[in-house]
């Protein structure tokens, strides 16, 4: 039997702000170190295989496992945990990111990417969206301070 983690956190204010909103379920995270050569992985019920039989953990966990986060009173409990390159983020998953409270706010539809990409190169550094690299897609949910402890 597998016990829970308690793993921290950063997000920075407005993250933490939309996450406290309930705006916020979902975060994206380079995976490190990125895969050389077009590497395939698989996915199993416990995490992700690559080519090479190698297991790819989530340092940030699995679900089930707790986060916790400055300014957050309670814990962000991880809900699901899968691998993507980050420019297969959908428009509801931008929403997700805590960016906009409805897909409706993004008109065109090509503002809400356009957004999405700026926002993730001020955060990982210029040319980082266009490089596409693959990410850790962190979806979690708020529960209170008893669950957490």
């Amino acid at each position: 039997m597998t016990s829970v983690k308690h793993i921290p956190i950063l997000f920075n204010d407005e993250m933490v702000r939309a996450i406290l909103d309930g705006r916020k379920t979902q975060t994206r995270r380079i995976l490190k170190p990125q895969p050389v050569g077009g590497a395939l992985w698989t996915q199993f019920a416990k995490g992700y295989v690559n080519g090479n039989g190698d297991n790819l953990i989530c340092r940030y966990g699995q679900a089930g496992d707790l986060l916790s986060v400055d300014g957050v009173d309670g814990a962000l409990e991880i809900t699901d945990v899968r691998l993507e390159k980050i420019r297969d983020i959908t428009l509801g998953e931008i929403c997700k990111e805590g960016l906009a409270g409805s897909i409706y706010e993004f008109a065109p539809v090509q503002a809400g990417f356009k957004f999405f990409a700026g926002f993730w190169d001020e955060i990982y550094g210029s040319g980082s969206w266009s490089a596409n690299p693959w990410v850790w897609v962190i979806e979690f949910k708020r529960v209170d301070s008893e669950v957490a402890a």
